[in-house]
């Protein structure tokens, strides 16, 4: 395949998105359906929000961009395109069409001849066999989601699936990607979005992916969903942290349907120069909420771990976690859980008085969000 250099004389030159420095959290579903497998048929029922905001005159460009992607094409010439019309263009391209993960995030465009040069990650004759690989993947873990599943279970399932199947990687060669998400087990973060865009789409979810920065200004990827009527933020690679110790069943649900209120600004900059995300105001389906893991008081949040970390024992489960709705509530709770020995009672009580051998217990807090997770190991495991 003919290659096209990124910087080219007298072009205007774009990396679209340069994701590669969007980083992890670093802290050093199971069901009876007898359906196995759902061919994903991307049903998503509105056009994605983000692509509506395009004029009719750009809706053509994309339309246009998207056929030459679809056939490979490495050349095009478009008329009277900018600069910054074609940058527009493409990184809504790159970022909204989960399906074409083929296409690379660099281009090469001279806005003065209206000559555009595309870049592919792998050979045309190498991606039929991946998209089966991808549908292949995508389709098992739609088929366990029972049909009669609302928006907040399938999307719980869908977040949950990826979190399970994948591990965050900033190298590899497919880490920008739902192939590599869900195929390879590995990704960053806008592979961890585009994964969920894909599925939620496969699964009739409105959705649309958007991008910017966090607290320490690196790029970062995540989700806009809509559940049962609201939006909500949705962010799988924030909730697969680095763990110091392995952890393969560790899931949280700290970043999964969050009002725009809980994270803009404080972990999550939304980047809105392309166009304006829809607001997500709703708190219902925010996940600590609906499985009434949401306490106020220290008091409340500590008969809540024992509660469940009894529960879990019982039934050789590993994770447990809650969420306060205040700063006051959490911090009270967690320096009696952790320095003030509470959570070692609730341990000593399971095994002297349950006989359940919890071996070691470890921690992780989110200071942002108000929430404590607790994984467990048991003695056969430790």
């Amino acid at each position: 395949m003919k290659k096209f250099p990124f910087i080219a004389a007298g072009a205007a030159v774009a990396a679209v998105l340069c994701l590669s420095g969007c980083t992890a959290v670093d802290e050093s579903v199971v069901n009876d359906s007898q359906t196995v497998y759902i061919s994903p048929q991307f049903t998503q029922k509105k056009e994605n929000h983000a692509l509506s905001t395009l004029t009719e005159t750009e809706k053509k460009l994309y339309e246009k961009l998207l056929e030459a992607v679809n056939n490979f094409e490495e050349e095009l010439v478009l008329e009277n395109v900018s600069d910054e019309q074609m940058k527009k263009l493409f990184k809504l391209l790159y970022t909204q069409e989960n399906r074409i993960f083929w296409l690379d995030s660099r281009y090469t465009y001279n806005d003065s001849t209206g000559a555009l040069s595309l870049i592919y990650r792998y050979p045309r004759e190498e991606v039929d066999g991946m998209r089966a690989e991808l549908e292949v993947a995508a389709g098992e873990i739609l088929g366990a989601i029972p049909a009669e599943a609302s928006d907040y279970e399938k999307i719980v399932a869908i977040h949950d699936a990826i979190v399970l199947k994948s591990e965050f990687s900033r190298s590899g060669t497919h880490s920008n990607s739902a192939y590599g998400a869900l195929v390879k087990g590995y990704a960053q973060c806008e592979g961890y979005a585009f994964a969920m865009a894909y599925l939620c789409s496969s699964a009739g979810i409105e959705n649309y992916v958007v991008t910017g920065q966090n607290a320490d200004g690196d790029s970062h990827a995540w989700n806009k969903i809509l559940a049962d009527g609201s939006w909500y933020n949705a962010d799988c690679a924030w909730d697969d942290p680095i763990l110091a110790r392995e952890g393969d069943g560790y899931i949280r649900h700290d970043y999964l349907f969050l009002s725009d209120s809980e994270i803009n600004g404080i972990s999550h900059f939304i980047d809105n120069s392309l166009f304006e995300a829809i607001p997500c105001t709703a708190t219902d389906n925010n996940f600590f909420r609906k499985e009434q893991l949401y306490c106020h008081t220290a008091s409340e949040g500590i008969e809540m771990v024992e509660k469940l970390a009894k529960q879990a024992a019982s039934e050789r489960k590993t994770e447990i976690e809650i969420r306060f709705s205040n700063f006051t509530g959490y911090a009270e709770a967690a320096s009696s859980l952790f320095d003030g020995g509470e959570l070692k009672k609730i341990m000593e009580k399971l095994n002297s008085g349950f006989g359940y051998k919890v071996a070691s217990a470890h921690k992780t807090e989110n200071d942002d969000l108000f929430i404590i997770h607790i994984s467990l190991v048991y003695e056969s495991e430790s």
